[in-house]
């Protein structure tokens, strides 16, 4: 059996959504839902054993993550201090 490393970690839905920051809630409604207008895409899921196992890779967690970073908008510089 291989050592299970940091990119090929498999986690199962609480472990997913705490390494994540949202609910398994969250989790359990993007799967269940998709992609819908006006709601969050959730991370891709891996689903097991006739389709009652879901685990999330972290490979997949991490890079949903990536996606969904957001860069601050820079201030005007009418509102800059000094002006």
């Amino acid at each position: 059996m291989q050592p299970t490393t940091p990119e090929s970690a498999v986690l199962n839905e609480c472990a997913a959504a705490t390494y994540v920051g949202v609910s398994t809630q969250f989790l359990r409604q993007s799967r269940h839902y998709g992609t819908r207008p006006g709601h969050a895409e959730g991370p891709p899921f891996v689903r097991l054993g006739g389709g009652r196992a879901i685990r999330y890779l972290k490979a997949d967690l991490d890079a949903w993550l990536q996606n969904h970073r957001c860069e601050p908008t820079p201030l005007p510089a009418e509102f800059k201090r000094g002006n």
